[in-house]
């Protein structure tokens, strides 16, 4: 009789044995399988990440005026510089957005008619506080055609920043771009910012050289 209950002491506790090692392995997967998914999801969102910041999409204002590529939609800042600059320009539109290491701002500055015909440093004298603030005046100097139209680039020493004054005539266009890495100032991305700028005005000024 003794030994009849010692055996089914042990088949109780042989079968206890055989659960908990079930539930440590159970958990041991769950585990497993919980590590894979969560580097699954990090990878995926390594991935995207990537490819977002590796995409350009044409951003156009409201207005419609001119398109760029830039990796991520542009929002306006109202009254960020006022609906009429003290120096007197008509009014300025201003719109920005981050991703990443990057920040990207464009301003839309309409001139009045008696700016319109002022040369062209003249014109985009004084406008790289928009890029690098009030007090920063070590920067290099470059001058292009962008879209058929004379263009300022601006590159700061100390800053890493980078700027774009477009000369359209009526307006003036302000690319910046601001980066934590030096380096990116010269990426892919910067580089499709500021050489995508189109006008999509139906009749084109010439531009005052």
């Amino acid at each position: 009789m003794l030994a009849g209950i010692d055996f089914q002491t042990k088949q109780t506790e042989t079968k206890k044995t055989v659960e908990i090692h079930d539930m440590k392995t159970t958990i041991k997967y769950t585990r497993m399988a919980s590590m894979l998914c969560m580097l699954a999801l990090s990878q995926a969102y390594f991935c995207f990440g990537q490819n977002s910041m590796n995409f350009s999409g044409t951003w156009l204002p409201p207005d419609k005026t001119f398109s760029v590529e830039v990796p991520v939609p542009l929002k306006e800042s109202k009254g960020e510089y006022g609906d009429q600059d003290p120096d007197g320009y008509e009014s300025i539109r201003s719109y920005g957005e981050s991703l990443g290491n990057y920040s990207f701002q464009i301003v839309v500055i309409n001139l009045r008619e008696t700016e319109k015909k002022v040369a062209l440093d003249e014109k985009l004298d004084g406008l790289q506080f928009l890029v690098g603030g009030d007090d920063d005046f070590d920067f290099t100097r470059k001058y292009l055609t962008i879209d058929g139209l004379s263009a300022k680039e601006i590159v700061y020493k100390k800053q890493n920043s980078k700027g774009l004054m477009i000369d359209g005539c009526d307006k003036i266009y302000v690319l910046g771009m601001t980066v934590k890495l030096r380096k990116d100032l010269d990426s892919d991305i910067a580089n499709r910012f500021f050489t995508s700028f189109r006008r999509l005005t139906t009749s084109r000024l010439t531009t005052n050289k």
